[in-house]
């Protein structure tokens, strides 16, 4: 199907460039996707349930279309019984008997005689044992039907509906597709921050466990006091800790990339150090939620799914309606035996079936269908407003991101100095070795929270654009082009265009027509004739 969804895209300055990895077996973003694309299983059960729905299209259309039939019958009866032949000389015998008789009380002979032998002979005859004989007949026959429906309103009005829930199911597809778009990007920069909070944890340790084989070598020489030698390793075993827990986190968030892509490795690439960190364009929440309200795939479904169930209503009040047929029957019936001959037989007419009563079913499944078409509205207002809260919720984290981002690179300058300022404090004893672990620990916090805050500018930026409806594979493909480092300050920005969806993963969804929303389809203006004789050259022409 030739769809189209206009895509009020926005001008997103935000950045994922990623260091070109080294080693052979490290993957992209967008090789990442490509992958999963081929290998997730809930994509690939998503993609087969929706070639498998729209198969209702074809079926309720063949509904409409001619039924013919071919029919051949072969049969071969046998009969067995007396012998006609031994019947007619029995019948023969005994006619004669009485005949004899006849003569013999014309002629005044001795008609007893006559009739005690005659009729012991007749009687012997007919009680006696007769031959039978065996007798078949053979019968073939083959016929030819053709049914061509003139009027089903119920059999159009489920076609008509199965085109609406064909759109809805595209609508959820592509809504799919956006999941696993946004599934892989998480999954990905997920990995990318637990491999940066491994890393800082590493360096942590290393930082304390050096700092601890010094204390210990003061303490020996009685320079500190026991105290801070207590304090720097318990710090140091709090640091060992956070290691494991961290080195945990990394290999479970692997684990999650492990199953969109069916690799049971996949070594993606740091984040540079620095990133445009924008606020989303239009600026405007209002603007935000406009391109929800038109583009948002869960509405667009929500609205076909209406419109399917009304649909559904017509369908289900036209089992009040008549159906008329027309029919063709060819049938050539052969016979053998002496009983029956060859006949031919063709009939052609129009059958007219008026239903007038169903026992209720038809005006009970009216009235199903009209809650399920309340439920499909209830529906539809449901998607509005989670698209919208969607939309104003990330919009607000997106900006709320920005002024985080911000902040924790400040945090990081602010607390690096101030940790070098207390190192120098503690060795001229002007600070306590407490002093210098804390703030020790509030550099590496930092550091911790800025890799999060630029994972949550990068995904809630996504979101975003998934609220809004214009997400699409090829925004990866986009920010797959930052990879380079040489192009990491470069900005994502999508001119308003139309953007055709004729094909979703190697998915064909055109079919002639094009997918608009069913209110675009109720404000489409129709053409107005004035007689029948212009409609029917319009008609012509359409041709």
């Amino acid at each position: 199907m030739k769809t189209r969804f206009r895509k009020f895209q926005s001008t997103l300055l935000f950045a994922t460039s990623i260091a070109l990895s080294t080693t052979a077996l490290s993957a992209n973003l967008l090789e990442t996707y490509q992958l999963a694309s081929r290998n997730d299983p809930d994509w690939a059960a998503k993609k087969a349930k929706f070639l498998g729905d729209r198969e209702a299209v074809n079926q309720a259309f063949g509904a409409l279309l001619p039924n013919a039939a071919i029919k051949a019958q072969y049969g071969q009866r046998e009969y067995e019984g007396t012998s006609f032949d031994s019947l007619n000389s029995t019948a023969s015998g005994c006619e004669s008997f009485i005949n004899n008789a006849i003569t013999a009380i014309n002629d005044d002979d001795d008609a007893t005689a006559v009739e005690t032998v005659g009729l012991s002979d007749c009687f012997s005859a007919f009680t006696g044992d007769f031959p039978t004989s065996t007798q078949s007949t053979t019968h073939q026959s083959y016929s030819f039907t053709l049914i061509q429906p003139l009027f089903r309103a119920d059999r159009w009005y489920k076609y008509k509906g199965a085109q609406s829930l064909e759109k809805s199911q595209e609508s959820e597809l592509a809504l799919a597709q956006q999941d696993l778009v946004l599934k892989v990007a998480e999954a990905y920069f997920g990995v990318l921050r637990a491999q940066e909070e491994y890393r800082l944890a590493k360096v942590e340790k290393k930082s304390l466990r050096t700092q601890l084989t010094e204390i210990k070598n003061r303490y020996k020489l009685g320079l500190v006091r026991d105290t801070d030698l207590f304090e720097v390793q318990g710090t140091y075993d709090l640091a060992k800790a956070a290691e494991m827990v961290s080195k945990v986190a990394l290999d479970n968030i692997k684990e999650d990339l492990a199953l969109v892509t069916g690799q049971n490795e996949v070594m993606v690439t740091p984040l540079p150090p620095n990133i445009p960190v924008d606020a989303p364009k239009p600026l405007a929440r209002k603007d935000w939620e406009d391109f929800a309200k038109r583009n948002n795939y869960q509405i667009i479904a929500a609205r076909f799914a209406v419109d399917a169930s009304r649909k559904q209503i017509k369908e289900k009040r036209s089992g009040h309606a008549p159906t008329v047929d027309f029919g063709i029957e060819y049938s050539n019936t052969k016979g053998a035996g002496g009983f029956s001959g060859d006949t031919k037989t063709t009939t052609i007419g129009i059958q007219m079936t008026m239903p007038i009563f169903s026992g209720g079913i038809v005006t009970s499944q009216e009235n199903q269908a009209r809650h399920q078409e309340r439920e499909a509205k209830y529906n539809l207002e449901l998607a509005t407003r989670n698209a919208i809260r969607e939309t104003r919720q990330y919009h607000n984290k997106v900006m709320s991101d920005v002024s985080t981002f911000e902040a924790r690179k400040r945090a990081v300058k602010s607390n690096n100095s101030a940790y070098k300022a207390i190192k120098a404090g503690y060795e001229s004893g002007l600070r306590s070795l407490s002093d210098v672990l804390s703030s020790q620990k509030k550099v590496f916090t930092a550091k911790k929270e800025l890799t999060t805050a630029r994972v949550d500018y990068i995904t809630n930026t996504l979101k975003l654009k998934k609220a809004s409806g214009i997400l699409n594979p090829n925004d990866l493909e986009v920010l797959n082009g930052w990879l380079d480092t040489s192009t990491s300050n470069a900005s994502f920005t999508a001119e308003n265009d139309e953007l055709t969806l004729d094909e979703i993963d190697g998915i064909d969804l055109k079919r002639g027509t094009q997918l608009r929303s069913f209110d675009d389809e109720k404000k489409e203006k129709k053409p107005t004739h004035k007689s029948l004789f212009d409609a029917y050259k319009a008609w012509k022409g359409e041709k």
